[in-house]
């Protein structure tokens, strides 16, 4: 009955970490594909540099790098949670197995002491002197079990040790495969500080070039005008294609009418000093006029930002001149932007509960230094974010 216990229990803990190797294989098949896109984008910025093609390009590029080598460091974070956890796992069936190898044991040096005492002449006298047939049949078949179990116990302790020895080393594997995952982030960390250094002297390059940053200001321009036509765009798609699926959801349809209330209500994405607020604004960098389609907050690089209201992700993307963008739609045709972040936590079509954070302050896209652009549209409308947010 132990034997066979032991052997449920072994297949439930292979079953359990099924679904982990398969998660495992997904994030390896995601983080090739990332670095293969990295490599790409290396071969580029070598063959800007040979072509001598302007800084906005290779800043773009840069940026680009830095948004999926943020994704591969996410991702190899991901891959050592899953291997610690099989580590544990593991750790955990060999000392379940010691266990159960020692109470072999004991029982096995029981069997042996019973048969070294109970030789076989004196097995043979026990039983012929026996005041019957039937009882000297009893003891017969008592000393057969005896020596059959002292078999299965044996058979069952080789097994078991053999299990030990592939136990053993499996968790070797397993932590060689996190020393070699945790060398692998280290190095994406160091990629990611040079891009960061790249970045900066580039983004000098521009500010001393008056013809670069007359580009930077008319990219971002574009970028701003291509956000409200893409918006216009969802809006319209509504009207004339079937619904995607999660508008089904109940909590999508449970959003409608609220987001229209919350005027002056709503908490700030991030904390920090609005430096260019909704409408015009002139540039301190080329003294031209930029129309602000939002506002820019000021904050610390890394700082979290948080959705000001429930609703679902409908575009993640980069753009020339406001970098990683995140565009939410929260029903009745209002959308909130978050431009120029660092990190990216969300994808495209996920549900998105009010204070979730969408990713971190950054500076792609930016000739400003770490901030974030913050809008929120009706329609294809854009609306000044200072009369939706609460007052502080």
């Amino acid at each position: 009955m132990v034997r066979w216990q032991w052997v449920v229990l072994v297949v439930g803990l292979i079953a359990s970490l099924a679904p982990a190797q398969g998660d495992r294989q997904a994030l390896k098949r995601q983080l090739q594909s990332i670095q293969q896109e990295i490599q790409q984008l290396e071969q580029e910025l070598r063959q800007t540099n040979r072509q001598l093609q302007n800084e906005l390009t290779t800043l773009k590029t840069i940026d680009r790098q830095i948004r999926l080598t943020h994704e591969a460091i996410r991702l190899l974070k991901e891959n050592m949670q899953l291997t610690e956890k099989e580590i544990q796992k593991t750790r955990q069936e060999l000392e379940t197995l010691n266990a159960k190898i020692a109470k072999l044991q004991h029982i096995f040096k029981q069997q042996v002491v019973f048969a070294y005492k109970f030789g076989q002449m004196r097995t043979l006298n026990w039983v012929l002197g026996a005041r019957s047939i039937n009882e000297a049949y009893l003891r017969y078949q008592y000393f057969r079990k005896i020596s059959a179990s002292a078999r299965s116990i044996y058979d069952e302790l080789v097994a078991a040790r053999k299990q030990k020895v592939q136990l053993t080393q499996k968790l070797q594997d397993q932590l060689a495969e996190q020393q070699a995952i945790v060398q692998q982030k280290q190095a994406e960390e160091a990629r990611l500080k040079r891009r960061r250094q790249q970045r900066r002297q580039v983004v000098e390059k521009i500010k001393r070039n008056r013809k670069l940053l007359a580009q930077a200001v008319a990219e971002k321009r574009r970028a701003l005008k291509r956000i409200q036509q893409m918006i216009a765009s969802l809006e319209q798609k509504k009207k004339t294609t079937a619904p995607p699926q999660w508008e089904t959801d109940q909590r999508w349809v449970k959003l409608s009418g609220r987001f229209g209330k919350l005027k002056g209500k709503l908490n700030w994405p991030v904390r920090g000093r609005v430096i260019h607020k909704f409408g015009r604004y002139k540039s301190s960098l080329t003294g031209s006029v930029i129309l602000n389609n939002g506002i820019d907050i000021r904050a610390k690089e890394g700082t979290p930002v948080r959705v000001v209201h429930s609703g679902i992700v409908v575009m993640v993307t980069m753009m020339g001149g406001i970098g990683n963008v995140v565009v939410v739609d929260h029903n009745d045709g209002y959308y909130t932007v978050y431009a120029h972040l660092d990190n990216v936590y969300v994808q495209e079509g996920a549900f998105v509960e009010s204070g979730t954070v969408i990713g971190t302050v950054g500076e792609s896209g930016s000739m400003e230094g770490p901030k974030l652009y913050f809008a929120v549209h009706k329609g294809s409308k854009p609306q000044n974010p200072l009369k939706w947010l609460r007052r502080r």
